[in-house]
């Protein structure tokens, strides 16, 4: 599976481009969310000043229940509809969107308020995963 995504680099590395492959070893599912926030971590982790951190969720409708954070069953299910979106969380921008499945209006807007809420969550940790290396790099 091959996804670009711009991010909002500074201007300190103008005409540059930064290329991130990643491999997948297993596969417990939303495996493109979890590619996103690896890529959005290691540039951080790498030291590349980012205007935004990426982070992205997935998230599926079964009956009247919102399933966020698919594993690897739920997204087998092609008989629900799911969505994966990632996001700017700053500027609350959506930078990629990707949905499949058959679903009403108003199950549309419930599942896509779930996936994100569910990248904020993910934000969160993300963020404090930051805060710790930050502060076993000051140690």
């Amino acid at each position: 599976m091959k996804s670009y995504i711009i991010l909002h680099i500074s201007q300190l590395y103008p005409h540059s481009q930064i290329d991130i492959y990643l491999e997948v070893l297993q596969s417990d599912g939303s495996n493109y969310s979890a590619c996103v926030n690896a890529a959005s971590l290691a540039l951080i982790h790498a030291g590349i000043p980012v205007k935004d951190i990426v982070c992205s969720c997935s998230a599926g409708f079964y009956n009247t229940v919102t399933l966020v954070d698919l594993n690897h069953v739920e997204e087998s299910v092609n008989a629900i509809p799911t969505m994966c979106i990632a996001l700017l969380p700053k500027s609350k921008q959506t930078i990629s969107i990707e949905s499949s499945g058959r679903i009403n209006v108003e199950s549309l807007e419930k599942l896509t308020q779930a996936v994100t809420d569910g990248c904020y969550k993910v934000l969160d940790v993300m963020k404090s995963v930051i805060s710790s290396h930050i502060k076993e790099l000051n140690v």
